[in-house]
């Protein structure tokens, strides 16, 4: 009993103490006529920002703040990154909004990135500490300012290639596996055109070695391979349209494919323009094709090959505001010689704030499947089962999660402590 009172007259003390260092700590900037912010991204490092950005306070929910800045990201057609700042203004700067650009490259450091983001941050945020008392702390430098800019030359000519490779082993008392995995990754992209290819291929195995069960010893050696190429060629005409094609070629043990083709011309249409695409998008796309299908093993339709004719449309909705954002596509797909083929799906992501300090997400998946017709026309056996080596059939898929978080508290705390974190 004396231990357990020594041990709450401690933790007491060392509340107390912890308390007592809040509350006289003198800090030399006057955290009331400071701009608040709310900063709504995933992919900033904070701490950075809190450490070399201290004239602002941090806080946690979007109704405290002075501005609500958002970001989003864009692929770029070098493989970089375009970034959105959008800057909201809230209470005394209503009404008050603005956005900030600016692209870096594939190459750029972690520490390049962040640097960048700070430095594009703080000039979004100058006309509204033009309001606070740090006016007069204010002044403004630009570098390179005398001539005309110089143009660079590409000798790529907007192409841009990534090579990717990757392996790995992990072994057991019973239990080896090996999977590899290389991926090709070609493309050019400019405002009139956009043409990519992506190659990839895998290969998995895995042993089980004289595993006791059951008064048996069970051994067993399974391995999966695939191959696909997709080619997409898309010219752009004006703000909302885009033609083009796609060629795709695979293959695929588990889906019984020795090989499957398909080619065809395809449409899209934006409601909204495609400047807007970091924002909000509603994409309407069809594609008419020509598929042509090589079998391992003789489907249930008993066929070793087909040919057909196939056409899909995908509608995709991509919303994001300071509340949040959400994201939803719908699809459908038949084959033309044969409606009863068909299939169906949809998908959505939600993230939505409520209210102070309470979000809620929620994603959700529903596909019909109507057109199994690669599905093997013999039994599965029990490693095939427990291993997914061999496509079943199947009428329906469907997931759902979801999500809540509440925070509450201090609404602003600007120190960095990175003591013991992981």
């Amino acid at each position: 009993m004396k231990n357990y009172a020594l041990c709450w007259a401690l933790i007491l003390g060392s509340i107390c103490q912890l308390w007592a260092y809040d509350t006289n700590d003198s800090i030399a900037i006057d955290r009331k006529l400071a701009l608040n912010i709310f900063l709504d991204c995933t992919i900033c490092d904070i701490n950075y920002f809190k450490e070399n950005f201290s004239v602002v306070n941090y806080v946690r929910a979007p109704a405290t703040s002075d501005v609500h800045i958002q970001i989003t990201t864009l692929t770029t057609g070098s493989g970089g990154t375009e970034y959105n700042l959008l800057f909201f203004g809230r209470r005394r700067f209503k009404n008050m909004n603005d956005t900030v650009v600016f692209s870096l490259s594939p190459d750029q450091t972690f520490e390049e990135t962040r640097n960048k983001m700070l430095q594009k941050l703080q000039l979004g945020l100058v006309p509204y500490i033009m309001k606070t008392s740090y006016a007069n702390h204010l002044y403004l430098t630009v570098d390179n300012i005398a001539g005309v800019p110089i143009k660079k030359k590409d000798p790529w000519k907007k192409w841009m290639f990534d090579i990717y490779g990757s392996a790995s082993f992990s072994t057991e008392k019973y239990t080896n596996n090996i999977f590899i995995n290389s991926n090709l990754y070609i493309s050019k992209i400019t405002p009139e055109i956009k043409f990519e290819s992506n190659i990839n291929t895998m290969y998995s195995e895995s042993h089980i070695n004289n595993y006791p069960l059951n008064d048996t010893v069970y051994s067993s050696h399974t391995y999966q391979k695939s191959y696909f190429i997709d080619n997409l060629f898309v010219k752009s005409i004006g703000e909302h349209f885009g033609i083009g094609g796609m060629a795709k070629y695979r293959n695929n043990k588990i889906h019984n494919l020795d090989y499957q083709m398909k080619v065809g011309p395809a449409i899209e249409y934006n409601i909204f323009k495609y400047s807007d695409a970091s924002n909000k998008q509603l994409r309407f796309l069809y594609f008419l094709g020509y598929e042509e299908n090589n079998y391992c093993d003789s489907t249930i339709y008993f066929k070793l090959n087909d040919y057909q004719y196939t056409h899909n449309l995908r509608v995709l909705f991509t919303y994001m505001k300071p509340w949040g954002y959400f994201n939803t596509s719908i699809y459908g797909s038949n084959y033309l010689n044969d409606f009863s083929f068909f299939s169906l799906g949809t998908n959505a992501l939600a993230n939505i704030r409520l209210v102070k300090g309470l979000s809620f997400n929620v994603s959700c998946g529903l596909n019909m499947y109507r057109d199994q017709i690669a599905l093997r026309n013999t039994s599965i056996d029990y490693d095939d089962l427990l291993t997914k080596r061999s496509e079943i059939a199947t009428d329906y898929s469907l997931n759902i999660n979801f999500g809540i978080s509440f925070s509450f508290g201090s609404i602003n705390n600007n120190v960095v402590n990175p003591r013991f974190s992981n």
